[in-house]
């Protein structure tokens, strides 16, 4: 009765199973770094456009401005990195998925089309 229960079969259900898990959590992560920076968001413009008034008075009014944007970003605790971490994460569990997917379908294919 189940002898099409195949090793690469029950390894696509098991991924299948993990990224229903593990996705929503990851998707919350996501979303309450947006809600983080949508609240400095304000601050960030505001010293943009400061030095956007001032750029033709100091060459270096790029690298000022960055440092001024990096002192907004750690005051609020954040990193403009922070979220590829979640990011590259569920790419990697959907990268997998696929995979292992794809292993299964070939699996299949090969054992039944004897």
């Amino acid at each position: 009765m189940f002898a099409h229960i195949t090793p690469a079969f029950l390894s696509a259900a098991a991924t299948l199973f993990g990224v229903m898990v593990m996705t929503p959590h990851l998707r919350s992560l996501a979303a309450k770094r947006q809600n983080e920076l949508d609240k400095i968001q304000p601050y960030l413009t505001e010293v943009q456009d400061k030095w956007k008034a001032v750029s033709g008075e100091n060459p270096e009014w790029r690298k000022l401005m960055n440092q001024e944007l990096m002192a907004v970003w750690k005051a609020h605790g954040l990193s403009p990195w922070g979220g590829v971490k979640s990011a590259a994460l569920e790419l990697g569990i959907y990268l997998l998925m696929w995979i292992i997917l794809i292993v299964a379908a070939a699996d299949m294919v090969v054992r039944y089309s004897r």
